[in-house]
């Protein structure tokens, strides 16, 4: 394919563009369709690039658009906050997946580095674009008399148009509304076009330009070097295996208890049994993981010859077993964190909270059980193994319909709490609990809670879940004849 010259001014034209969209689908709206306008510019843009660089569209390419212009449906799809802040966060994951990727046989840091860095520099660029152009514009004079063309020129045109306007307002009342709105400015409102106008601008400029050659050369000397020898790692991990070996025997009938346990134990119910230390775990794994990725970082490549150096399975097998073995405890306290929530679920019903808690466990135990395998094989992987696989989490949480499956799960256990429902669940839940309303005696007043949920503030924040949920609510008013 034949490439052509892409130049500084295509590019932050095409980032003055999207963040122009930005501003303008953004500021005061909801999320909905504008998230999935503006996904399908960036997508058009970067194809449009690399058709005129002449590069070839690879499968991964094609994979990771699909996969982003997922995510911006499901923000029309779906009401939900949580999910929109997950759809977001996937987004986001993505784009560092892609840098990590762009550095084949390189530490994962070194894309994360660069994700930084293209965000923070994107305002540079401009100015430095900016100086080349009015250094290649002649002499200061040339300069000085460019700049009072453009101060005359709007001297002169704004007056017209601002008469011009004044006339056709005259003329239509739909104008002159128009006209008065967009006239009426608030600092408010201006401060937050300029906020989204200038994030725009980063993220595409992060996206669109190419980095220049050597800039991120240096990047692996950011790394600080490894300093701690083979039997100061082992012992680490040795002293930490200990003491889970230990509260695990100690703790081992508390684990898994269950109702036999809280039968036993007088004044314990089943809230306290789950809570107890819950979160503390969860978080202990989440503290875990980290320290053995660091503790790897520095058993790799230890004091060894340049050959063995070299070598990806150059890790001393203690090391691994000694890893195995924290891995394993790990997973038996984690597996006792989701028992827990599973009975507390089944007694009292489910929740957002308790749903995605129990989705994050589920991610953690996922990275536990790839931690000695993807370390063993190819520990470049790790991290963006990590990020997909929490990527597809999200991606089934949107196919399922986390709320629904709260209201149904709910109902066929006998945990209904219709309050629970109308009150903190989005419209994403409306369709399910409308089923749940046939028989109730004040099903009129809380058809007209929900309506509420359905509202949308224009044609940017249309979403596919209140749009349904406000057509389901309108047909169950007039089936049950109640008054607006």
């Amino acid at each position: 394919m034949e490439s052509k010259a892409l130049t500084p001014t295509h590019i932050i034209a095409l980032a003055v563009i999207g963040g122009g969209l930005c501003a303008g689908l953004l500021s005061s709206a909801d999320l909905g369709l504008n998230m999935l306008l503006l996904t399908l510019y960036g997508v058009f843009a970067l194809t449009w690039i690399k058709h005129r660089q002449g590069q070839t569209l690879s499968p991964f390419y094609a994979f990771q658009m699909g996969l982003m212009l997922f995510f911006s449906l499901t923000l029309l799809w779906h009401d939900s906050v949580v999910l929109h802040a997950l759809s977001l966060l996937g987004l986001l994951a993505l784009a560092v997946v892609a840098m990590i990727m762009r550095r084949k046989n390189q530490p994962w840091r070194l894309g994360c580095i660069e994700f930084l860095h293209r965000h923070l520099a994107g305002l540079g660029y401009i100015l430095q674009q900016s100086h080349r152009a009015t250094q290649a514009a002649g002499s200061l004079k040339g300069q000085l008399t460019m700049a009072k063309s453009l101060a005359r020129g709007l001297l002169i045109g704004l007056p017209i148009v601002f008469v011009f306007a004044s006339l056709l307002s005259l003329s239509d009342r739909r104008f002159s509304l128009a006209w008065s709105n967009t006239m009426r400015w608030d600092m408010a409102d201006l401060g937050q076009l300029l906020i989204y106008f200038v994030a725009g601008l980063m993220l595409c400029l992060a996206a669109f330009r190419r980095p220049q050659t050597g800039e991120y050369a240096n990047f692996p000397d950011l790394l600080p070097k490894r300093t701690f020898a083979h039997m100061e790692v082992m012992l680490v991990l040795i002293m930490v295996n200990v003491l889970f070996a230990s509260y695990v025997a100690i703790q081992f009938s508390y684990f898994f208890g269950g109702d036999e346990l809280i039968q036993l134990q007088k004044g314990l119910t089943y809230a306290q049994y789950a809570r107890k230390g819950f979160f503390e775990l969860v978080l202990l794994a989440m503290l875990v993981i980290p320290m053995l990725l660091v503790l790897h970082w520095f058993e790799w490549k230890r004091d060894l010859s340049p050959e063995q150096a070299s070598d990806e399975n150059n890790v001393h097998w203690t090391f691994f077993l000694a890893l195995s073995t924290m891995v394993f405890l790990m997973l038996l306290i984690e597996a006792s964190a989701i028992y827990r929530m599973v009975l507390y679920t089944h007694s009292y019903g489910l929740t957002e909270l308790r749903l995605y808690t129990s989705v994050f466990m589920l991610w953690l135990i996922g990275l536990l059980v790839a931690l000695p395998i993807l370390l063993m094989r190819q520990r470049m992987a790790y991290v963006p193994v990590a990020i997909l696989y929490a990527v597809c989490l999200v991606a089934l949480l949107n196919v399922i319909n986390p709320e629904r499956f709260i209201v149904q799960y709910n109902a066929s256990a006998g945990k209904t709490d219709l309050h629970y429902a109308v009150t903190y669940l989005s419209a994403d839940a409306i369709p399910a609990v409308l089923t749940q309303l046939s028989d109730h005696p004040l099903r009129c007043n809380t058809l007209h809670q929900l309506q509420r949920k359905t509202s949308m503030q224009d044609w940017r924040a249309w979403n596919a879940a209140r749009a349904n949920a406000s057509h389901l609510i309108q047909q169950k008013r007039q089936a049950w004849n109640c008054s607006l």
